[in-house]
């Protein structure tokens, strides 16, 4: 979500959908907060670049997207038990 252009994060993520039929994606909390202010936080640019609001509106891109494509949401939790559910364990 940093470093490449929107639509090839969707285009990829698409096709792991397909393949694999589910995506798993993390963020860490930081990364929803102004990093961009080189003086204070000295980060490089391809980590600053999409921080804070920014971050926020590409993550909001990515769901909407997701959603008119028809894919489902659900905590890692529930992938587990559906994984433990299949495999009788």
């Amino acid at each position: 979500f940093h470093n490449l252009p929107m639509w090839i994060i969707l285009h990829l993520c698409g096709r792991v959908i397909k393949k694999d039929h589910y995506l798993n994606l993390y963020f860490h909390p930081w990364e929803f907060i102004d990093i961009s202010d080189k003086k204070k936080f000295n980060f490089p640019k391809y980590i600053s670049r999409y921080s804070g609001d920014k971050m926020k509106h590409r993550l909001e891109y990515f769901i909407n997207w997701a959603k008119k494509e028809k894919y489902s949401f659900y905590p890692t939790i529930d992938f587990v038990r559906k994984l433990k559910a299949k495999t009788n364990c």
